[in-house]
């Protein structure tokens, strides 16, 4: 232990983050870690709970003082809680809908929590944009929420590189791909080839999209839609039609996807 650690002592039962990098890995006997990643291993635990600690946190600021407190609410600090972030029950995401719009109406959250399906960062990510709403229409359709939850903030942010049709048919590739290197040249073309920019435009508007924070960037500079619904929802508004259809663009996507990404075909 590092003569500068003051928080811990030998033989304290800790937990913590390790990074991947030369000096690092995994399932190991015995591995070295910052003391700045490391916590004092919760009480209580069972031996088994032991080797499954993790850190959950959601990096997408809302800037909302009711969000933030149903998020602490929903999940107090320091209260150690079992729960399936990629695919919690329906249960649960309502709960935490009915915390972060609790002035809207139980039809608003209904429709809502059939939207997100069982996506906790998906409700996070509706009710923050439909928190800033003044006052919201009686009854949502889908395309209401479509249009707030992904035309929207496409429109504002790509507003001055390409409609947003054309956004959308440019930035499916990346959320197909997802995640992706930013710099991939081929992902870069085919993104241009299919929506009709020009490469640079497409540069232009990826890094559009990422300082609005719609994609974020992180290690070895790989990109991805955030939350995943978000992708989810561009893939849908470019490859289907108003019925619900898969378009000629879907084909045309699926197709070139599978030639650029090895691991589509197992």
């Amino acid at each position: 232990m590092g003569r500068s650690v003051k928080r811990f002592l030998e033989g304290d039962k800790v937990y913590g983050y390790n990074a991947l990098g030369a000096k690092n890995g995994f399932y190991v006997e015995y591995t070295v870690l910052k003391a700045v990643d490391i916590a004092p291993l919760p009480q209580g635990l069972s031996q088994g709970q032991h080797g499954a600690v993790f850190l959950v946190c959601i990096t997408r600021t809302t800037g909302r003082a009711e969000v933030s407190r149903a998020l602490n609410y929903a999940f107090p600090p320091g209260v150690i809680q079992e729960v399936d972030l990629g695919r919690p029950s329906s249960a649960l995401v309502r709960s935490l809908i009915d915390k972060l719009l609790p002035k809207s109406s139980p039809m608003h959250r209904d429709a809502i929590g059939r939207f997100v399906r069982q996506s906790y960062f998906g409700a996070v990510f509706v009710c923050t944009l439909l928190s800033c709403e003044r006052k919201l229409p009686q009854s949502f359709q889908p395309q209401y929420l479509r249009d707030h939850v992904c035309r929207q903030p496409l429109a504002e942010s790509t507003r001055e590189v390409c409609p947003i049709e054309t956004a959308l048919r440019g930035l499916a590739v990346y959320a197909a791909l997802s995640p992706v290197p930013k710099d991939n040249v081929q992902v870069r073309e085919l993104a241009a080839q299919l929506s009709g920019l020009a490469t640079e435009q497409v540069e232009v508007l990826l890094n559009r999209v990422l300082a609005a924070g719609l994609f974020q960037e992180y290690g070895r500079a790989r990109v991805r839609p955030v939350p995943d619904l978000f992708g989810d929802l561009i893939l849908e508004e470019a490859c289907l039609d108003t019925q619900a259809k898969p378009t000629a663009y879907s084909s045309t996507l699926i197709d070139r996807v599978f030639e650029l990404d090895a691991h589509a075909r197992s």
